[in-house]
């Protein structure tokens, strides 16, 4: 019996001797056994410059022969392959349509967002506002800001922890007067930090006395031992009035802790002067 005309994957259609020794399916399908030169060498023997002899064929017999096998239809059924690759590339639009709709839609909501909290955030922007070096904390949120990257509700919140703090030590001021000796006065710490020095090793001790921020370098015992949170009576004399990073604050020397007071143990009758 004659087989119908047959066609390759490709649409090609296969030439009829080929076609006469071909088994078809109840669908219409059968496949084509094809014979011809190395796949890999082309029938030279050799596979490439750097490679030297073809590893398929070792090159024995360059003329050597190899057989594969191909998928062939009849008009039917390559007209269903086609319909059904329609069917397919129409639904790969449909989902990258949508999957594109997603991504615009996250894309407007993220920018949304971004600009409504540069509007809220308007003060990272004031001339005014010593942000500090390019690596702290609030030029690095400004600068995500610039990239059109919103922050995150932690770093929100870290932000208007710092706008707060900044408040609170611009209506506190400075604390005591430049020259004078306060004994007993109460430091909630804030930070404490090993600093190096052509002079060796000292603390920095940065926290709160009545409100007001203070700074101290020292190398007193009672200071390695002090944790961001602790509170600690100290005897101290106002050495300057300055500012950082825009908001007040007053540099102390001269610092005696008083360790019996540390943390819970503050002296409630303890006194500013």
């Amino acid at each position: 019996m004659t087989n119908p005309t047959l066609y390759f994957e490709d649409g090609a259609q296969v030439p009829e001797a080929q076609a006469e020794t071909v088994t078809l399916s109840s669908r219409g399908t059968g496949t084509l056994f094809l014979t011809g030169s190395c796949s890999r060498c082309g029938g030279t023997g050799i596979y490439s410059h750097y490679h030297g002899t073809c590893y398929r064929c070792g090159g024995i017999d360059p003329r050597s022969r190899e057989r594969w096998s191909v998928t062939v239809r009849t008009a039917e059924a390559q007209a269903r392959l086609e319909a059904s690759r329609a069917k397919t590339a129409l639904r790969h639009a449909h989902e990258d349509a949508l999957a594109e709709d997603r991504r615009r839609d996250r894309f407007n909501a993220w920018l949304f967002e971004c600009v409504g909290q540069r509007g809220t955030l308007g003060w990272l922007y004031d001339p005014d506002t010593d942000l500090g070096h390019s690596g702290s904390f609030l030029s690095q949120m400004r600068d995500k800001l610039d990239r059109h990257e919103p922050l995150s509700p932690a770093q929100l919140a870290r932000v208007e922890t710092n706008r707060r703090d900044r408040e609170d030590a611009e209506a506190a001021g400075h604390f005591g007067e430049v020259g004078e000796r306060y004994r007993r006065v109460t430091l909630d710490v804030q930070r404490r930090q090993a600093v190096e020095s052509a002079w060796g090793t000292s603390c920095l001790v940065a926290g709160t006395i009545d409100g007001c921020p203070v700074a101290m370098f020292t190398t007193a015992g009672g200071a390695w031992s002090l944790e961001p949170g602790d509170q600690v009576v100290i005897d101290c004399t106002v050495k300057e009035h300055s500012t950082y990073r825009g908001v007040p604050q007053t540099k102390l020397s001269r610092p005696r802790f008083h360790e019996s007071d540390v943390e819970m143990g503050v002296d409630p009758g303890a006194t500013n002067r």
